[in-house]
């Protein structure tokens, strides 16, 4: 299990009898007709839920047993879906299950406060009868993970705008007296957003010049978090 749970929910959980039984929480990710991903989200039980603002459907699911071998294999897990209603059906045939990702959580019926989180799977196959519609999950794809987390680029930042790392003091900016003047004579810049380079008419550099303007300690480009010691070629940034 990805995290631990807190002492209120292994208490619970560890009692012989518990009359609030657990549901099960399902979010698939699904593409719509105009081509955004969202969440379809059900859930087990007899009445829909709201988590942490996220409205979950009643659905006829069940969770299989975790499975793994005893090389350490990567977990796998079956999640049977009710076929009743031919649902499942049509977002098999719209091409929104086989390799999407799946999370998996559970709450207690009583309790939608805590939350225990049983990770995020893909589904890897799907089996479909006239009743039930069972989907495979794996461990999430490599492949969809983006490696190295951190990607370093010769002509871009890679730190959000007025964030922690960037240290860009947005409020003052805008609030300062003399910014008319200073956008007058740097053509393209606002201090409303950065365009994350070095030295373009909205980057580091300028951004660093309206702190020295406005009489505050120049931290720019200094915190520039680009790499500009890369060297430059058909195949970088």
């Amino acid at each position: 299990m990805p995290e631990s749970l807190n002492s209120a929910t292994v208490t619970r959980k560890n009692q012989l009898h518990q009359p609030q039984p657990w549901i099960w929480l399902v979010e698939l990710d699904v593409t719509t007709s105009g081509g955004a991903l969202t969440g379809l989200r059900v859930c087990s039980g007899n009445a829909d839920v709201t988590v942490s603002g996220l409205l979950y459907r009643a659905y006829p699911i069940a969770l299989g047993v975790e499975r793994r071998d005893v090389n350490g294999q990567l977990p796998q897990l079956e999640l049977t879906v009710g076929n009743a209603t031919r649902d499942i059906i049509a977002v098999l045939e719209a091409g929104n299950v086989l390799d999407r990702a799946m999370k998996i959580k559970a709450i207690f019926s009583d309790d939608t406060a805590n939350v225990v989180d049983f990770g995020r799977f893909s589904v890897i196959s799907a089996r479909v009868s006239n009743a039930t519609a069972t989907l495979e999950l794996g461990a999430y794809l490599t492949r969809d993970a983006t490696i190295p987390a951190r990607h370093w680029m010769r002509g871009r930042c890679p730190y959000l705008y007025a964030s922690q790392e960037c240290a860009f003091n947005r409020a003052a900016a805008l609030a300062w007296s003399g910014l008319a003047a200073f956008n007058a004579a740097h053509a393209g810049f606002s201090a409303s957003t950065c365009d994350l380079t070095l030295d373009g008419s909205n980057g580091c550099t300028v951004h660093g010049q309206l702190e020295s303007s406005m009489g505050l300690y120049q931290s720019h480009p200094r915190r520039y978090g680009g790499t500009p010691s890369i060297p430059r070629g058909p195949a970088r940034v």
